[in-house]
């Protein structure tokens, strides 16, 4: 290209941007550089192949100020690093930093530009799926299974990612959600009910280790939530929508924006009043409510968000130890989450506050009421900032937190504890552009001390090398250390249930390592991958059948390999098919000389989406198959390992300011166990809602 090209903000589709002073930085999809200055008049000159550019922007440099030409000077030598050579001119690329903040990386531009498994959900997609929870909106992705959940309805909504549970670490808005309570196994993953469906803007997934930038449990998968932000002027709906099952939920939002200052608060309430038998034995689910509320200011560079909520659910329960029949039991739940963000596009800064409070009224024999009660808080900060030398793009930082955990048992208080921990971690993130191809480096030391004594320290390295071509196809390689601390429910146990304490327990630790390829930005996009993670120390739950005593243990190695992959084909104008699949082989042992025992986690998820989408409607079919699994359950011999074949349909009609909704989960209505507790899926589910737009 001969000179520089100007071409208007509107066109350049897809791009990163970076402002420094009066100029702002662009690249698109394909990497192509752009640059605006003031005298441009809201058109970007493109930066080609060669020099000229540059020259171009030095001349425009002689009209303004004295004091911006030394920096323009270094942002045009920036735009071509280096001279003109006699073979056409051809430039290295460069190096841009971007305002926008990635999962999986810091100096990444976009998550496409992630040398790993990287997926997005987005709040419309979540809204054809038919899901009523976000366990069953991740379920939409490769190798992530909701299949953990301990029925369908009011106990914990979790997931699984290639066979590990505790070692997701699933943050919102950037902050590490994961409480320090979860236990391990089917009962570790934090709970999802409290992250409601109407706040999320969209779910950002990046599969493997990302320990190195995000700290502990960070094995399987980063899931970072990241929560709508106020609209661009003042507006509200409201949304009421209802189903078989005594389900019912209704929910408001409103923004007000006023002299670039947005406020926004919202409301939603679920309800659920229905005899629903949840596992084998017969047990039910009497009734069930819960209340989730959002408050968001913005202003410039800085934005506070904060959720409360509530929820108390009542069950008729099979007692299963003492043979005294069904008992009606109770669980009550509070949640708060504060954040306070500064962001520019060099430094971004954090701090946060999460509550927690657990309530177990567990009605467990003749004489009495057992009663937990737990209290968490989580108080933090997180720093980063962004360099740029030549072609290294630099980040470099800290997070700092400390959990507490108060428990109180009010059969047998001397059971009772008060425990704190501190996590102090600085890291740094470097990205080199290596010709056409990108070395990313990461390092982070991770120190905790525990109850004012223990300690623990953990080096985190993480190396990645990727390579795209003329049509944006990437390859990559990656290997990263990965380490989950034991929780203090972990730790310490809970008599009332016969948990004992094991404060001997080791964190978890070791390696994984990813290889793939993919094409984010083709008309037809797809992706494609394989992984092996090794996990030392793992932490299981073991039971003793004969003293009813619970320990969590640690046992020698855990480890899952496997490939995934996903297609979608924009077959028409309206119409796309996207066809996934995924193949995880998870596998532990308990000591040396034991044998490998696999998971009981479906070796295959395979699942397809039709889509059909227009400026008034969308429809989307979607199936999916759990195959190959293996357990038993020797209470009751029906509880078994058949693949599970599920079907789901929706419907979406929007009309000026109104939007109807109609979705079908397990359409064929069929009967299966989630797990080896013999926990029953949801049956099938029938759900109307309407949305009306102020």
């Amino acid at each position: 290209m001969n000179g520089s090209q100007k071409t208007s903000l509107k066109s350049v589709q897809g791009i990163a941007r970076a402002r420094y002073g009066n100029f702002l930085y662009a690249r698109d999809v394909r990497r192509r550089t752009y640059i605006m200055t003031p005298a441009a008049k809201r058109e970007f000159l493109f930066v080609g192949d060669d020099a000229e550019p540059a020259v171009e922007i030095l001349k425009e440099c002689f009209t303004m100020k004295r004091s911006l030409l030394v920096f323009t000077l270094l942002t045009a030598l920036l735009c071509v690093s280096v001279p003109a050579s006699a073979d056409g001119g051809k430039a290295a690329k460069v190096q841009q930093l971007s305002a926008v903040e990635v999962t999986g990386s810091r100096v990444a531009d976009s998550i496409a530009d992630v040398p790993a498994q990287t997926y997005v959900l987005t709040d419309k997609e979540i809204a054809q799926s038919g899901a009523t929870n976000l366990a069953d909106a991740l379920a939409r992705v490769p190798g992530v299974s909701s299949l953990v959940n301990n029925n369908g309805l009011a106990f914990q909504r979790s997931v699984s990612v290639r066979g590990f549970t505790t070692e997701v670490s699933v943050l919102v808005d950037g902050v590490q959600y994961t409480n320090p309570l979860h236990g391990a196994g089917e009962m570790g993953a934090p709970n999802l009910n409290t992250i409601p469906l109407e706040s999320i803007e969209r779910i950002e997934i990046v599969k493997g280790a990302g320990s190195a930038l995000y700290g502990s449990d960070a094995g399987g998968a980063v899931i970072n939530v990241i929560t709508k932000k106020g609209a661009e002027k003042t507006s509200a709906y409201l949304k009421a929508e209802g189903g078989n099952g005594g389900y019912f939920r209704g929910s408001f939002r409103g923004t007000v924006a006023e002299d670039g200052l947005v406020g926004t608060v919202g409301y939603s309430r679920t309800v659920e009043n229905d005899d629903h038998v949840y596992d084998i034995y017969g047990s039910k689910l009497k009734s069930f409510y819960g209340n989730d509320y959002v408050v968001r200011l913005e202003k410039g560079k800085w934005a506070f968000s904060g959720s409360f909520g509530d929820s108390e659910s009542a069950y008729d329960s099979f007692d299963t130890w003492y043979g005294t029949g069904f008992n009606e039991i109770g669980r009550k739940d509070k949640y708060a989450r504060l954040n306070l963000q500064y962001k520019d596009a060099r430094t971004t800064g954090r701090v946060f506050y999460n509550k927690a409070e657990y309530d177990y009224p567990l009605e467990m024999n003749p004489s009495g009421l057992y009663y937990n009660k737990f209290d968490t808080e989580s108080l933090g900060l997180t720093f980063n900032r962004k360099e740029l030398f030549d072609k290294w793009k630099l980040v470099w930082g800290a997070d700092v937190r400390r959990d507490k955990v108060d428990y109180k048992n009010y059969v047998d208080p001397s059971a009772d504890y008060d425990l704190a921990r501190t996590n102090t971690a600085p890291y740094l993130e470097a990205n080199l552009m290596l010709g056409e191809a990108n070395l990313d480096l990461g390092l982070r030391f991770d120190h905790w001390n525990v109850n004012n004594g223990e300690t623990e320290n953990q080096l985190l390295p993480r190396i990645a090398l990727s390579w795209a071509n003329k049509n944006d196809v990437m390859f990559y390689a990656s290997a990263g250390r990965f380490f989950s601390m034991p929780t203090f429910y972990q730790l310490m146990g809970e008599t009332s249930m016969w948990v004992s304490p094991n404060p001997e327990l080791n964190p978890e630790k070791d390696w994984s390592f990813e290889l793939g390829t993919k094409a984010a930005s083709a008309k037809n996009p797809w992706s494609f991958n394989v992984f092996y993670t090794m996990l030392d120390d793992a932490i299981v739950f073991d039971y003793d059948p004969e003293t009813y005593i619970s320990q969590y243990k640690n046992i020698n190695e855990k480890r899952a390999w496997g490939a995934e992959g996903k297609y979608t084909w924009n077959f028409a104008k309206n119409w796309s098919y996207a066809q996934q699949l995924s193949y995880t082989r998870a596998e532990e042992k308990a000591q040396n000389s034991s044998d490998w025992t696999r998971s009981t986690d479906p070796r295959w998820d395979v699942a397809g989406f039709l889509n059909y989408n227009n400026k008034n409607f969308d429809a989307e079919i979607n199936w999916h198959l759990y195959a190959d699994r293996e357990f038993t359950y020797s209470a009751a011999p029906e509880v078994n390992d058949g693949s599970i074949f599920l079907v789901n349909a929706s419907l979406n009609y929007k009309w000026k300011n109104e939007t109807l909704r109609f979705a079908c989960t397990n359409l064929f209505d069929k009967k299966y166990y989630t797990n080896a507790s013999g926990y029953l899926g949801a049956e099938r589910r029938v759900i109307f809602s309407w949305q009306h737009e102020f």
